[in-house]
């Protein structure tokens, strides 16, 4: 069993992938979690690794090396930019490339609540994450289940 953070980047945003060194970007297209995260292609999805896996940028890392920090550092940049992203989390139990994900629910929120609660936040939750002042001036869709 294995942690991995999958980020679906609009492709204006596809260049941050290129951009930190202690983080390993893949790209998840035909796998089913990318799959879920790509929108109807809207999203380019990205298994976020370390070491193979997701572990350290959740702070589970075994050699307890943290790579939290790293990944706050993406999300700031991606703050700074005003970008829209899908965000899931998920324990393989088999081939990340095979295996079904099972999303138990959508939900928008807002990117300064994510930067906050990162990386403490719900597995198998599809978190489409928008711009903080889009947030704030749309407070009907704020933090709300997207229905499937």
């Amino acid at each position: 069993m294995s942690y991995f953070v999958c980020i679906g980047l609009s492709k204006s945003d596809v260049d941050l992938s290129k951009n930190h060194d202690e983080l390993i970007f893949r790209e998840a297209t035909n796998s089913p979690i990318g799959q879920r995260l790509s929108a109807n292609g809207k999203y380019i999805p990205f298994f976020v690794l370390s070491d193979g896996s997701s572990e350290e940028i959740l702070g589970k890392g075994r050699k307890r090396k943290s790579r939290v920090a790293q990944f706050h550092h993406l999300l700031n940049e991606l703050q700074e930019r005003r970008s829209y992203f899908n965000l899931l989390v998920h324990i393989f139990r088999g081939d990340v490339t095979t295996e079904e994900v099972e999303v138990k629910s959508k939900t928008k929120i807002s990117i300064a609540k994510i930067v906050h609660a990162f990386p403490e936040i719900d597995l198998d939750v599809l978190y489409s994450v928008i711009p903080a002042e889009k947030a704030a001036t749309d407070t009907a869709n704020r933090d709300t289940p997207i229905p499937f």
